[in-house]
């Protein structure tokens, strides 16, 4: 839910199509491309479509309290990234 409200709040034109339904975050863009953002919970994990970075899956790292992918990236930062590169955004979490 903080997601999906700080996107709302970053998108204040409205050019975005978000949606948060059964705790799957889709948010499409003006060029139909989309971002899906699914908490996985039989593997603990959050998984990441980007139309900027591709498939990415995220494990919680407890002592650094961050999701990283397998590559080490970053959760947060890569969404920064990613919407950023995407729509011109900067959302903020």
């Amino acid at each position: 839910q903080a997601l999906h409200d700080a996107i709302e709040e970053a998108d204040k034109a409205g050019l975005l199509d978000i949606e948060l339904n059964n705790g799957i975050l889709t948010v499409e863009l003006e060029n139909g491309k989309q971002f899906v953002i699914n908490r996985h919970t039989a593997s603990r994990q959050i998984w990441v479509s980007s139309p900027v970075s591709g498939a990415s899956h995220h494990n919680h790292i407890a002592d650094e309290d961050c999701w990283r992918d397998g590559e080490g990236r970053d959760l947060a930062e890569l969404l920064q990234q990613d919407f950023k590169q995407a729509t011109g955004l900067v959302i903020g979490f």
